[in-house]
């Protein structure tokens, strides 16, 4: 919800009011307000303090739906909450209806409530009839099965797929291989698409290692190119601080986004164990980690997201964390990724463009350049899984 046309196409779609989502402030709170200024309808932000039976005993309400940004891992939420009549779910990478008899995509909700989640990108929307027969202060509430197809909706997201288009189908590489940017995959497996971005991030900067946040890789597909955005730091960390950033990539809670993906180094994990104690080995290099390298420093290249302790990173913002490049002097992934394989780099970066650093990258993610077809001159890549995380049980080595 960045792009300005998606703010003038919600004045459409007769919006009473609309609630936030994370990455709307992905470009700051200005951009924010300046695009929420084009919409006709107010923008909420709130939190539910009260229970749901207040609402139908004090307002006599019929029906309460939530309006919730709730994965699916949070069933507790939705078994412990029987008086919400519906859910109408964000984090919607997969398409979810619970409580009616229609198709069902990776549904682990159980209950009565009903919950819907309407997928991302504008591929697909939902419309929901519900209809209400109170006899005797008792309630039948029921999801319609059947209804004719929106006259707007299916009109307004052909019209952004075509805008997304316009904006991106330059060719730019050719890959030998597809490349796995899956959300299901790449939260809790190493990906070659991954590896790749991993890799590209650490050649342009010449850092020991790297790792990238998957949940900043948000395709959700199987891609024959792409760019993804992620904003880079560059930073010297103890062994110590790095050992407590793979554990806490393979805890429990790694699908949030927290799962890395890496370059220049591999672990070994034992997902039977428990957390704190997963990792058997890692190496950075051909050189085995051990605990006692603590006081060790690596140069790394990570993620913004990291330094500020998000999704379990504390470790990053420990006294050991040295930065050397920060925000303001880091390039984007989109920018790295644009400018080794754009045709006109040096005229389209010009001012920025860093020859050493382009061509290192180039040397080490590139195959050859394509001789034949419609990809003639395009550089390509031939990105692969190669053993970087391996789930296995072995012995342990003990983070303190």
């Amino acid at each position: 919800m960045i792009d300005e046309i998606v703010f003038y196409h919600f004045n459409d779609v007769n919006i009473d009011i609309a609630c936030y989502g994370n990455h709307n402030l992905d470009f700051g709170e200005d951009r924010l307000n300046e695009l929420s200024a084009l919409c006709t309808f107010p923008f909420l932000l709130s939190n539910a303090c009260s229970e749901a039976s207040i609402l139908k005993e004090q307002e006599h309400v019929d029906i309460v739906v939530a309006v919730m940004y709730m994965r699916l891992e949070e069933v507790l939420v939705s078994e412990g909450c029987p008086l919400v009549d519906l859910i109408l779910g964000g984090y919607d990478h997969d398409i979810v209806v619970h409580g009616s008899k229609v198709i069902v995509i990776n549904d682990d909700a159980t209950g009565r409530i009903r919950i819907v989640k309407s997928g991302t990108d504008f591929r697909s929307y939902s419309v929901v009839q519900i209809s209400v027969i109170a006899v005797h202060h008792e309630r039948d509430i029921s999801l319609a099965h059947e209804h004719s197809e929106d006259l707007i909706i299916p009109g307004l997201i052909a019209s952004l797929q075509e805008h997304i288009v316009s904006i991106s189908n330059k060719p730019l590489f050719y890959t030998d291989y597809p490349l796995d940017g899956r959300g299901a995959v790449i939260r809790t497996a190493e990906t070659n698409l991954g590896n790749h971005l991993a890799d590209v991030v650490r050649a342009y900067y010449n850092t020991d290692i790297a790792l990238v946040n998957c949940g900043s890789i948000r395709c959700d597909r199987i891609i024959p190119l792409g760019v993804l955005t992620m904003q880079d730091i560059i930073t010297a960390i103890s062994t110590r601080t790095l050992l407590h950033a793979l554990v806490n990539s393979v805890s429990d809670s790694r699908t949030d986004g927290r799962f890395l993906q890496l370059s220049g180094m591999s672990i070994e994990v034992d997902f039977r164990r428990d957390e704190g104690s997963r990792i058997s080995h890692v190496k950075i290099g051909e050189r085995m980690l051990f605990s006692s390298d603590s006081a060790m420093s690596r140069s790394l290249t990570s993620d913004e997201f990291f330094t500020y302790g998000f999704d379990g990173y504390a470790c990053f913002k420990a006294s050991d964390v040295e930065t050397l490049v920060g925000v303001e002097g880091a390039m984007t992934d989109t920018g790295i990724m644009l400018q080794i394989l754009e045709e006109l780099a040096e005229e389209l970066f010009s001012e920025n463009f860093d020859f050493e650093n382009i061509a290192r990258v180039r040397k080490a993610v590139f195959v050859h350049s394509n001789p034949v077809g419609a990809a003639r001159n395009l550089p390509v890549v031939a990105p692969v899984v190669d053993g970087r995380f391996l789930a296995r049980s072995d012995a342990f080595l003990v983070v303190n």
